[in-house]
């Protein structure tokens, strides 16, 4: 049983009408779709997709990663994360998942673990202003990067620097961690040279594993269990993901085969090319971007297949409110991903209510409110012919967020080979 519901039914004609995939056009994919399934499952088996296998097994991952982050937390207060690349991006998705960035979520053991900071641009201010206000006692430094790439460098060198002029460059081995690939024959990596100079304690990514797909690895694995998340349940929801994806004999069978389906056809019949996700939950939006990059990709020639626009928050849903009504939002695919917020959040007093000229809501709680604003977008979009789909994660725990992540790396895969199919076919 999935660990979350997908409802794609506001894809199809008989929901939305015209905008939407008829049967026939669904019939038609499907067909081209079970090729890909029976590729991608040989692929899985022969470990050939190594993001679905992580690469090695899983308990050497987790027992390496938690040795070097105990090594390097011992006696911290703050731990800094630097990285400009997707390996960036998919940590703060995770980190967020977990409570970061978003005040009041801290429990529990989560208070007795250093503060988490994520930095993944090369903004002066920012960067500066860290570096300079550490308590090199009380700090460590993660880079993360697969490639390293420049600009992860540029930070790694600001840093490395800040603290030889604070007469601290003995400690650099204690203070600094870098997860990054090894050089490999005829490209540089400056990252794992800086790391070498200094004898930085390192992790090595997996070198066939992209960036994009590294959330399994150490990259997603230190901020998630620099939150206090247990990593052993992520990778098992994982492997609950792929075990399902293996044991589908049909397209119509797995999550990620279904919503590739939707997505190439809304492409190819009806030329969708924008993908709009809208999370309800402010632990998702990390998230909700990282798929948006997943997704978002060009072809051969680098004209745009698909690009991503991420609606967070109550003033960006009541523009694509306006653009739905207007008709301004065709040839787009919206999401709405949430977790279920009927029943949560705290009561709205009746009386409150009232005087605030809000007495439908009185007796009710907050989660009910945002339940309705979600449910009104979707019945919105279904009325004015917005293809729209629906994911609930129903709980937000890390059993579902590694099914969840291991579904979108899935899903990604499925739909670049299920589009390549169908351009092949048309020439």
């Amino acid at each position: 049983m999935s660990l979350y519901v997908q409802d794609l039914s506001g894809c199809l004609e008989s929901a939305i009408g015209a905008a939407g995939l008829t049967s026939s056009e669904q019939s038609v994919l499907l067909g081209e779709a079970k090729q890909v399934l029976n590729s991608l499952q040989r692929a899985i088996k022969d470990h050939r997709l190594p993001f679905a296998t992580m690469g090695e097994d899983t308990a050497a991952i987790v027992s390496r990663v938690e040795f070097a982050y105990e090594q390097l937390a011992n006696g911290a207060r703050t731990i800094m994360f630097f990285g400009c690349g997707d390996a960036g991006l998919i940590g703060q998705a995770i980190a967020q998942y977990g409570g970061w960035g978003i005040p009041g979520v801290m429990v529990g053991t989560q208070k007795q673990l250093p503060v988490t900071r994520f930095y993944s641009s090369l903004d002066p201010v920012a960067i500066s202003g860290a570096l300079s206000r550490a308590d090199l006692d009380r700090t460590r430094f993660v880079f993360v990067s697969e490639s390293g790439d420049t600009s992860t460098v540029y930070q790694a060198i600001a840093a490395l620097e800040a603290v030889r002029q604070r007469g601290h460059e003995n400690a650099i081995p204690n203070l600094f961690l870098f997860v990054t690939g090894a050089s490999a024959s005829g490209a540089y990596n400056g990252l794992d040279q800086l790391g070498q100079h200094y004898g930085i304690p390192r992790i090595t990514l997996p070198s066939d594993i992209g960036e994009s797909f590294s959330g399994l690895t150490a990259s997603g694995l230190l901020p998630a269990i620099a939150r206090g998340l247990d990593v052993r349940k992520i990778l098992e929801g994982a492997s609950v993901s792929v075990v399902e994806f293996l044991a589908a004999q049909n397209s119509d069978e797995t999550q990620p085969a279904q919503a590739a389906v939707v997505t190439v056809g809304l492409q190819r019949y009806r030329n969708c090319r924008q993908l709009i996700i809208a999370p309800f939950d402010d632990r998702l939006s990390e998230l909700a971007r990282y798929s948006l990059h997943l997704n978002s990709c060009s072809d051969e020639s680098g004209a745009a297949v698909q690009t991503g626009l991420l609606c967070q928050g109550p003033q960006e849903r009541a523009r694509l409110e306006r653009a739905i009504k207007s008709g301004n939002s065709a040839q787009s695919c919206l999401t709405l991903l949430h977790a279920s917020p009927k029943g949560q959040g705290p009561a709205l007093s009746a009386d409150l209510a009232a005087i605030g000229g809000l007495n439908r809501v009185a007796a009710t709680c907050l989660g009910d409110v945002a339940a309705r604003q979600l449910e009104t977008l979707a019945q919105l979009s279904r009325e004015h012919g917005q293809p729209v789909r629906e994911i609930c994660l129903r709980e937000l725990n890390e059993t579902t967020l590694g099914a969840f992540l291991m579904d979108m790396m899935l899903e990604a895969v499925f739909i670049g080979q299920l589009a390549r199919n169908c351009r092949t076919t048309a020439r």
